[in-house]
C-alpha cells in the first residue's frame, strides 16, 4: 500500500530532527519508532552543545559540530514556534577546567587552533576561575567558551516530533516491528504490522540499532553501543552556572535547578543497567569537580547507549548499491549537537539537493558496505 514519501526509522532526536525539516520541505513523513520517542540515547544524553570541547584536532568532525551549533542559533525557535515547546536551549557558555599542570598544557593547546571558530574564547587563571565558578575546586586554569551552551534533550526532542506532527508528519511510536521491504534490487518501503508500506526513500536513524537493521538488507554499517551510564543530582544552591568540563566529568546546570553528572564511557553491549560502580565513579569525580556535591541529593539515574562508529565519525548519506535508502547514525556523545544540521542535510538529500557541508568524510560509503 502507499504511505507516505519518506519513512524515518527511528526516533530519538535524530529521526525527530529529520522528520521536522523533511515535512518543514512540504514532504509526507511517517516517523517510527519501537518504544516512545526520545526514549533511548536521547533520553540519557546531557543535551551538551559544545563542539569545541568535543573536538580534538581540527578537521570534519569539529566542521559538523560547529554547524551543529550554528543550526542551534538559527533554527530553535522555529522549533517552538512549530511546536509550542520550550527545548530549554541556554548559552550558558561552556567551562573547561585544567584539574592538573598537563590539563593546563592541552587547553592552552586546544585554544591555539580552536581560536579559528571565532567562539570568543578566553583562557581564565584559576583566581579567575574561581570568581566565576565559586563551587568549583580549585584548579590550573580553564577555557571559557560563553557560545557554546545546552539544551534538555527529552524537552527537545518533544518539541521536534510535536513540530513534524505541526508540519504534517504521521508520528508511530510503540509501532509493532519495522522491517525493510526489498523488491527488484531496490528498496520499496517498509514491513511492519502485516502490511507493506512504499516509500520513495526510507532514513535510517536508529542510533545504536543501525547496524541490526541494516544487515537485513546485507549491508554493513560499523555503529555500536557504547554504554554512558548518567546521574540527576539536587543541591541546595546549584554548584555550576555553566557547562563544566573538568578530567573526565561533566557538570550542566538545568532550568528546574537540578544538575546533569555525566557520564561513564563503558564497552558493556546491549547492558543499560546502573550500576554501584557507575555510581561511584559518577560521584567521585563530580565532588572532586565541585565539592559542594557531596552533600547533593541523587533524584535519578539512568544509562543510554551511544551510537559510535568504527572511526568515530557520525554516517550520514546515501549508501551505494542501495537506493531509496539514507543513513544518519553514528554520532556517539553529539547527537544533541548535530541533531538540526543532520536533519539539513537529509532534507537536502532528500529533495535531491547538495548538502549544507562536505559530506564525503561522514559517507557510509567509506566503508565495505556490502557483506
Amino acid at each position: 500500500m502507499a504511505s507516505a514519501d519518506v519513512a524515518v526509522v527511528g526516533g530519538g532526536v535524530i529521526g525527530c530532527a529529520a522528520a521536522w525539516y523533511l515535512a518543514r520541505a512540504g514532504l509526507r513523513v511517517d516517523l517510527w519508532d519501537r518504544g516512545p520517542l526520545g526514549g533511548e540515547a536521547t533520553a540519557a544524553s546531557a543535551g551538551i552543545l559544545a563542539p569545541l570541547a568535543e573536538s580534538v584536532t581540527p578537521g570534519p568532525f569539529v566542521d559538523l559540530a560547529l554547524a551543529g551549533l550554528r543550526a542551534f542559533a538559527e533554527d530553535i525557535e522555529a522549533v517552538k514556534d512549530d511546536s509550542g515547546l520550550d527545548p530549554e536551549y541556554r548559552r550558558c557558555g561552556v567551562l573547561r577546567v585544567a584539574v592538573d599542570g598537563a590539563a593546563a598544557v592541552a587547553l592552552h593547546e586546544a585554544a591555539g587552533w580552536q581560536a579559528n571558530a571565532r567562539l570568543n574564547l578566553r583562557w581564565l587563571e584559576p583566581r579567575q576561575v574561581a570568581t566565576l565558578e565559586p563551587g568549583l575546586a580549585s584548579c590550573h586554569g580553564g577555557l571559557l567558551s560563553p557560545a557554546e551552551g545546552h539544551v534538555h534533550p527529552v524537552r527537545l526532542s518533544a518539541a521536534l516530533a510535536a513540530a513534524a506532527y505541526h508540519r504534517g508528519a504521521a508520528l508511530h511510536p510503540f509501532a509493532p516491528a519495522v522491517e525493510p521491504w526489498m523488491e527488484g534490487g531496490r528498496l520499496r518501503g517498509l514491513f511492519t504490522g502485516g502490511e507493506r508500506r512504499g516509500y520513495d526513500l526510507v532514513v535510517l536513524a536508529a542510533g545504536a540499532w543501525s547496524a541490526g537493521w541494516a544487515a537485513a538488507l546485507s549491508l554493513r554499517i560499523p555503529v555500536r553501543p557504547v554504554k554512558g551510564q548518567m546521574l540527576i543530582a539536587r543541591t541546595v544552591a546549584p554548584p555550576v552556572r555553566h557547562v563544566v568540563f573538568a578530567g573526565h566529568s561533566y557538570l550542566v546546570p538545568r532550568a528546574d535547578g537540578t544538575t546533569y553528572i555525566g557520564a561513564t564511557q563503558e564497552e558493556a553491549g546491549w547492558d543499560t543497567r546502573v550500576t554501584a560502580g557507575g555510581i561511584a565513579e559518577l560521584t567521585a569525580g563530580a565532588i572532586a569537580a565541585a565539592p559542594a556535591l557531596r552533600d547533593a541529593e541523587i533524584v535519578s539515574a539512568g544509562a543510554g547507549l551511544r551510537p559510535a562508529s568504527v572511526d568515530g565519525l557520525p554516517v550520514i548519506g546515501a549508501i551505494p548499491g542501495c537506493d531509496g535508502l539514507i543513513v544518519a547514525a553514528g554520532h556517539f556523545r553529539n547527537g544533541i549537537l548535530m541533531c538540526l544540521v543532520t536533519g539539513r542535510i537529509i532534507a537536502a538529500l532528500a529533495g535531491g539537493n547538495a548538502a549544507p557541508l562536505p559530506l564525503e568524510p561522514f559517507s557510509p560509503g567509506r566503508f565495505a558496505v556490502a557483506w
